[in-house]
């Protein structure tokens, strides 16, 4: 029987909660928001396939059989502009689509909180696109994929790397036709802490929120912001430099007690793919390629599946793919893919806080946004569209 009592060793992932033939596990929020198994013990057989089933208590060793780098960007203008990087997963999903498979990612629903869903609908797949800055909730995910893997079907799954570790634990063996990607995660924020925030949002514009973007490109690839809209019409764009939410973030104080002592800190993953943001694309590629602030994605292969993939999409696409150095891939992540973040002394107080004061007095008391944040912030658009009135003119010098 599966019992967290030290939280540092629950990810959150679901398989426990899958895998119960008896249905005694559910997954509960904890105070600062987190999901967590709770074992109804007068339902527990002690089968022990929980514990099992767990990617953090029954770790299982990796080894990677391919060791293969590429940069990606999408060709199609639309694909790459409401996708995080370069569209790399959008690409995968549309492959197992076209397979007569299946795309299980991470969705908003109807009142912005995030989950997963499994899907084999083309129309969909705009839903999937973009980072979610909050833990999905997988439900039953893993049990309605094994299903379709038994049934032969294609499925393509995306999450962190802790969420594909889940689901691999929960199957009990490799199947040729799942497709497993995950991303470099730098942490997992509170659920919790994102609904107090977009309540905030819709109390300070007086208006439901229709639809998020947590990286927009409006202001190109390097200077992405969080984009909200509301059903007046008015709309809140603020950059990692002065939007609250992601301050939060990246100050380390709000992200899952799991994610100071990361498990899955490791250039050696499960999945068959690694995907994360190209930076820095002009240096890692072995082609020469000029950076257009539009995303790329660096794509780490791990096997022999995933490598047979990438020849297939590239007959397909081969202008999106460029070759890259497996080990320069990962230099310019701050070692986010192997280090896990620092937890800050003052976390514990941090929720109390939130709980008791509500979101806007919580968020200035912990972080700072300064005037000359605010001051960048402003001067963005203007310095955005000089660089493209710029690119506009040397462009038509070259043509003449």
């Amino acid at each position: 029987m599966i019992k967290i009592t030290n939280k540092e060793n629950c990810c959150g992932c679901s398989s426990c909660y899958n895998i119960c033939p008896k249905h005694a596990i559910s997954m509960q929020t904890d105070y600062e928001g987190f999901l967590y198994p709770i074992v109804d013990e007068d339902k527990c057989i002690k089968c022990g396939l929980c514990v099992s089933a767990c990617p953090i208590l029954d770790k299982t060793e990796i080894k990677d059989e391919i060791r293969e780098a590429y940069v990606y960007q999408d060709e199609d203008d639309e694909v790459l502009k409401t996708s995080t990087s370069g569209g790399f997963i959008d690409c995968l999903f549309h492959y197992a689509l076209n397979l007569e498979g299946f795309a299980s990612g991470v969705i908003y629903d109807e009142n912005f909180k995030t989950k997963h869903i499994i899907t084999n609908d083309n129309q969909a797949l705009v839903n999937l696109r973009g980072s979610k800055y909050s833990q999905s909730d997988l439900g039953n995910t893993f049990s309605r994929i094994k299903p379709l893997l038994q049934k032969n079907s294609l499925v393509a799954f995306c999450g962190t790397p802790c969420q594909v570790a889940g689901l691999k634990k929960f199957l009990k063996k490799d199947y040729d036709n799942l497709i497993t990607i995950d991303i470099v995660c730098r942490s997992i924020p509170s659920p919790l802490l994102w609904q107090k925030y977009l309540n905030w949002q819709k109390e300070k514009h007086k208006a439901k929120i229709t639809y998020i973007n947590c990286r927009s490109k409006t202001y190109g690839y390097h200077n992405g912001s969080l984009v909200i809209h509301f059903s007046n019409g008015k709309m809140y764009s603020g950059s990692n430099r002065i939007d609250p939410y992601m301050k939060c973030f990246h100050s380390n104080v709000c992200s899952r007690p799991s994610c100071y002592q990361c498990k899955f800190k490791t250039r050696s993953r499960c999945s068959d793919f690694t995907v994360f943001d190209s930076w820095h694309p002009e240096k890692v590629s072995l082609k020469h390629i000029q950076d257009n602030n539009k995303g790329y994605s660096n794509v780490a292969v791990h096997t022999k599946k995933g490598l047979l993939i990438i020849h297939r999409l590239m007959q397909i696409s081969p202008t999106s793919f460029i070759h890259a150095e497996y080990d320069k891939l990962f230099e310019y992540t701050g070692k986010m893919d192997i280090e896990s973040i620092k937890e800050p002394s003052n976390r514990i107080k941090f929720y109390k806080d939130l709980d008791t004061l509500g979101f806007s007095k919580t968020y200035k008391k912990y972080v700072k946004i300064s005037f000359m944040d605010h001051l960048i912030e402003r001067i963005k658009p203007f310095y955005f569209k000089s660089k493209l009135c710029i690119a506009k003119v040397k462009s038509r010098r070259w043509h003449i």
